[in-house]
């Protein structure tokens, strides 16, 4: 996820939508710094061996710590599902717009089923992408922070993970650069799929009453599921061990 990237995601905002999204974007960044705090916490709880009043200090920081976390997950859950709908609603209504004026060489060369595709599909990839935003932004605050406190408790410990994460960053990127063919190539089976089942409604009439053209619209349909599958499974299987 680059910068041009969250950029190009933030333009689509209104200014309304974008003072919100920092909201959340500053909800889920907390959010992951408490997580962060509330796991040193534990570990300063139990290092010093608390007692009397300062396991009840201790605990009362781990509760608050907690509650914020339910506070601030909840929160982002909610108003971050209100903005990628209310953001998917004017989208699709942009993208209607300009298939409206677009000339009907541009509708043929689509298709019917792949523009109806993109404006259902591709649009929920590009509004959800603002909700998985949110999310990296949370780990990755945890993350960073429990190396620093890590680091702060051992140096050794902290080269140690620093090594394993930067390992770790550029290993996935790997992966999903030896993954983005199969992925468009997965992105294309769905699209044919999602033709598929738009020529059946198209021409039900027909299919209902040629035996023949009924079976053998079943069969090709069979046969791409099973492409989809098939794809589904390599996709999954390159990200998470890079094999083509």
């Amino acid at each position: 996820m680059t910068f041009s990237f969250v950029k190009r995601l933030l333009s689509r905002l209104q200014p309304k939508d974008r003072r919100i999204w920092f909201l959340l974007l500053g909800a889920s960044l907390t959010g992951g710094l408490s997580r962060s705090i509330f796991l040193a916490t534990i570990n300063a709880a139990i290092s010093a061996r608390a007692d009397g009043s300062m396991l009840v200090l201790y605990a009362v920081a781990a509760a608050s710590l907690i509650a914020f976390m339910i506070w601030s997950d909840y929160f982002s859950a909610v108003r971050g599902r209100l903005l990628s709908e209310g953001l998917a609603i004017r989208m699709r209504a942009h993208v209607a717009a300009e298939i409206g004026q677009a000339n009907l060489r541009f509708v043929e060369r689509e298709t019917v089923s792949g523009l109806h595709y993109h404006l259902m599909n591709t649009v929920s990839i590009v509004t959800e992408s603002y909700l998985t935003l949110l999310t990296f932004s949370s780990a990755a605050v945890a993350l960073i922070f429990n190396i620093l406190y890590v680091g702060w408790l051992s140096p050794i410990s902290l080269a140690v993970g620093l090594v394993v994460t930067i390992l770790g960053i550029a290993v996935d990127v790997r992966f999903e650069r030896t993954n983005l063919e199969q992925r468009k190539q997965l992105d294309s089976l769905r699209r044919q799929s999602h033709g598929a089942h738009h020529a059946l409604l198209q021409g039900y009439k027909e299919l209902r009453i040629s035996g023949d053209k009924m079976a053998d619209y079943r069969q090709r349909v069979a046969a791409l599921h099973q492409d989809l599958l098939d794809a589904t499974v390599k996709v999954a299987r390159v990200s998470a061990s890079g094999l083509a």
